[in-house]
Parts: C-alpha cells; structure tokens; sequence
C-alpha cells in the first residue's frame, strides 16, 4: 500500500507508467499530476484483482504516445478518480470539471476497463484525446466505467467504444454537431446515459461480430444525432430506449434500429 500527497508523477520511455497497482497492491494519490511520454506508457495502471488506485483531488493527468493510455484497468484492476463510490457523500454529483485526462497519440485512449471485474470511476474529469482511433471512453470484454459530471472531446472523431463492455454516465456531456462516430461498437455493450447527460453524434454498428447496442437515456439526458445498425447483418444491432418522458432522441439523419 503506497500514500503520495501533493506529488507530480512523471515517466519517460516505453512501458513508462506514471502510477502502477498490481497483484492486489493499493496506491492512494491525495494531490498532484502525472505526465508519461512515450509508446505505451500509461497515466495510471491498475492490474488485476484486488489491484486499486484511489486519486484524491486529483491534478492532470497527460500522456503522449503511440497506445499511451490516461487511466487503465485491467483484469479486474479499479481506478478511483476525485471520489469512491462506496461513499455516496464523497463520490457525488459536481458536474464541474476540475480535472484533466489529456491524451497525444494514435490508440492513446483517455479511459480505457478491459476485463471483467475492471472498474473505473470519474467525478468532474473533462476529457480529451488527440490522435487517429484514440477514444475518450473505452471499455471491452466486461470492463466498466461510470462517469459522473465532466466531459468528452475527441479529436479523432470518436468518442466512446464498446466491445461488450459498459459505460454509465451522469450528467456527462460528449460529441459536438459534426462528429461522425460518438459510440462505436463492432460487437456488443452497454450505455446508460443518466442525470441529464447531453450525447452529440451518430452512434454506429461498424459490425466485425454479432451483437447487440443497447443504449438507454433516463432522467433528462438527451441524444442528437443519427443511429445506424449494420443493415447488412440483421444480428449486429442497436437498441435505442427512452426510459421516461424526460429522455429524448433528436434524430438528424436516416436511422436504423432493431
């Protein structure tokens, strides 16, 4: 178990991580910022079961990099940022963000849970990722991410992906007007938008495998944009539910669900 407070956290190189939890180790971060640079090297890594990092008040976190990751869980790995979320009055609702996930790179994913049992949790995080196929959000093969309040910005025109993973948002904002790929999928997963959360963006099935989209809005949050199904594959789905009144699908375009 390491405590840091107030600490700024940089690695150079390949495979450079600026934080690192493993086979069951706890990192507690109270403060600071963490800066990688270099292929591969990630902002913070927690690696299997057990494995925990808890960023307190947490500074910016950057990376620069071909596949240089800001936050990574993995085979059941967890990462807390700005709260935990078995502490309700401690994880709440901000919907202001106060930091920063920054990503330079191709494959440089801001958030990235692959693997089941993979858990990260954001408060008040804005992010943004600049590089070809470099996505804001990304979970697969059971990983799971709740963001609450914050942001997403893409310069590589995609924003969120799932590969039969999960992703809950509360009162997030992501997209803009023009993007072309807001949620991708070439497989399965699951999207709940909650609390508000505003969604801007053509969702799509790039198809690849079977499996079925299932993106639900609830309690006031809102999608804008187009949702195209592979209409190739009658088993490469999208499921679209408005859960309440409140929720709503501003179509702009021709759209295909199943």
């Amino acid at each position: 178990h390491v405590s840091t407070h107030g600490r700024w956290n940089s690695a150079v190189g390949l495979y450079a991580y600026g934080i690192y939890a493993a086979d069951g180790g706890e990192v507690d971060m109270d403060g600071g910022s963490v800066s990688t640079t270099g292929a591969l090297s990630h902002g913070a890594v927690a690696e299997g079961d057990g494995s925990l990092i808890s960023m307190s008040s947490a500074g910016d976190v950057s990376t620069e990099g071909i596949g240089a990751y800001g936050l990574y869980a993995n085979s059941g790995g967890r990462i807390y940022m700005n709260g935990d979320p078995a502490l309700p009055e401690a994880f709440s609702l901000s919907f202001q963000s106060v930091t920063t996930i920054s990503t330079t790179g191709d494959y440089a994913h801001a958030v990235m849970s692959s693997g089941t049992g993979s858990e990260i949790y954001l408060s008040g995080v804005s992010l943004s990722t600049e590089g070809d196929s470099a996505y804001g959000l990304y979970a697969d093969d059971g990983g799971f991410i709740k963001m609450e309040g914050g942001s997403i910005d893409s310069l590589s025109d995609t924003y969120m992906y799932v590969d039969n993973g999960y992703l809950d948002l509360y009162g997030a904002t992501a997209g803009r007007d023009d993007a072309e790929s807001l949620l991708l999928t070439d497989s399965s997963g699951t999207v709940n938008a909650y609390e508000g959360t505003v969604l801007t963006g053509n969702v799509r099935h790039t198809g690849g495998s079977d499996g079925t989209l299932d993106l639900t809005l609830a309690s006031g949050s809102s999608l804008a944009g187009m949702v195209n199904a592979n209409t190739d594959n009658p088993d490469e789905k999208i499921n679209v539910t408005l859960f309440d009144n409140s929720a709503a699908w501003y179509v702009r375009g021709d759209s295909t669900t199943n």
